[in-house]
């Protein structure tokens, strides 16, 4: 069995097969996780696909061929939250403060084990979608370090910050859901509570529990007594990915890869094309100089000397920020006109001049400018907002990525992928539903690696009415 790194190569190469390992490997992992975030099959469905087709189109941007499986994850995340934040927005006014995702669970059905995973599932839908993400990345799909961090696009010890505290108000919050199925029978006040409770776990209903759960030691102790929620979610069953799609989701992504890195029989008979016209010119170079004197030679301009050790050029053409596809047993041949002259070594190389200075390693990271929020403030006030941050970034040797990296002091934070508009890049960010302070910044890398980071901005999000 060929490992990731060996696939990628493979695939690189137009290896036929090798993209459908990559996809048999993880198309029921990607689909489960997208189908965490989403909650609708058929969404989930969708951004699997479109997950393994761009993965297909950009496996010249994998710089490291043994990170496709968090680079898998990292293009999966930002499709999934992409189809979140515009399905929050097609839900009517009414329903803001309440995730589209939440269903009601029949506390009835099943065993107590089996309550618990159903229950946890089901309140996990109250969290927001990128809460939802970075769990699942942890604790059902169990990346963790380096692979966490190269997934969400932090730091590991960011990724670490991030999961430890999200881990912590899963505890508390999810926690004291279950306290509002099997315990609530031991607390009239927690009965009274949830009198009007239609069981679909919002936030608001969530955050409601959770604050009687933590102010009440009858509560608090069934909590204690209750399976925890992170092993109740680890244990909710894999939902694979249909096997209709694969058939569909393998011919999209031949096509993107083809596409994008070239096609291999394509390029060989460039190649072979390529080869025959030099073989061609340096026979006719041979029998112009037999039979001509020197001023038929100076007046057809034709030279026929040939070194067995002189080099070509490189002609390869490589789009900016991905690796050009050659298969390992192709050379690139430049295509040499009859009548073109031999190549001159440039001075210096043969010991007859000056040695040109060797060129600077590119170490300057990306200019950002024009850094903007859309709004200093945001109001919730009952139904949650978000705002959308920009900027302008730059490079001459080519931007590979630009991040927003935010915090909100209630909701939690997190990293988004800017996207590009001209030579602006923007993300949307929340929606946020708790009043608090938002901050954020931009960092950017450029495709030798380097990296700039731009000061950090700050959103404050009120109930009432902003200044």
């Amino acid at each position: 069995m060929r490992d990731d790194a060996e696939l990628v190569i493979a695939a690189r190469s137009g290896d036929h097969d090798a993209l459908g390992e990559v996809y048999d490997r993880y198309a029921d992992r990607i689909h489960d996780f997208c189908f965490s975030v989403l909650r609708n099959r058929d969404d989930a469905a969708d951004a699997m696909q479109d997950t393994f087709v761009l993965a297909a189109s950009r496996l010249g941007q994998l710089r490291d061929p043994a990170k496709l499986k968090p680079w898998l994850y990292a293009i999966a995340r930002n499709e999934a939250l992409r189809r979140a934040r515009a399905r929050r927005r097609a839900v009517p006014t009414e329903g803001a403060g309440v995730d589209i995702a939440a269903e009601p669970v029949d506390l009835e059905a099943g065993d107590a084990a089996d309550n618990a995973a159903r229950l946890v599932w089901a309140a996990a839908a109250g969290l927001s979608a990128r809460d939802r993400s970075l769990l699942d990345l942890n604790v059902r799909q169990g990346l963790d370090g380096q692979e966490l961090a190269d997934a969400i696009g932090v730091t590991p010890g960011h990724a670490y910050v991030l999961v430890h505290r999200l881990r912590d108000q899963v505890e508390r919050s999810l926690g004291a859901l279950l306290v509002a199925g099997p315990g609530r029978d031991d607390c009239t006040e927690l009965q009274q509570l949830l009198v009007n409770w239609d069981g679909r776990f919002s936030p608001l209903w969530r955050k409601r529990v959770a604050r009687h759960v933590e102010s009440c030691d009858v509560c608090e102790r069934s909590r204690k007594a209750l399976v925890s929620p992170l092993a109740a979610l680890a244990a909710v069953p894999l939902v694979g990915a249909p096997a209709l799609l694969r058939a569909p989701t393998l011919e999209r992504m031949h096509a993107a890869r083809d596409r994008n890195l070239g096609s291999v029989p394509d390029r060989r008979r460039r190649w072979i094309a390529a080869a025959a016209a030099i073989l061609a010119a340096l026979a006719i170079g041979g029998a112009v100089t037999a039979l001509a004197t020197s001023d038929d030679d100076a007046r057809l301009g034709i030279v026929a000397t040939h070194s067995d050790h002189e080099t070509t050029g490189d002609t390869t053409t490589t789009t900016p920020g991905i690796a050009p596809a050659v298969a390992p047993d192709e050379t690139t041949i430049p295509a040499v006109a009859p009548g073109a002259p031999a190549a001159t070594p440039p001075s210096g190389n043969d010991g007859t001049g000056p040695t040109p200075a060797p060129t600077e390693p590119d170490t300057q990271g990306p200019s950002i400018t024009n850094i903007s929020s859309k709004q200093a403030c945001i109001v919730v006030n009952g139904a949650p907002s978000d705002t959308s941050v920009s900027a302008t970034v730059s490079d001459p040797s080519g931007v590979a990525k630009v991040v927003v990296e935010w915090n909100h002091d209630v909701d939690g934070g997190g990293s988004e992928v800017m996207t590009i508009s001209g030579s602006s890049y923007g993300v949307v960010l929340g929606p946020f539903a708790d009043p608090g302070v938002l901050t954020w910044s931009v960092r950017a890398t450029d495709s030798a690696g380097n990296t700039t980071t731009a000061p950090r901005g700050a959103v404050v999000v009120k109930a009432g009415p902003c200044p």
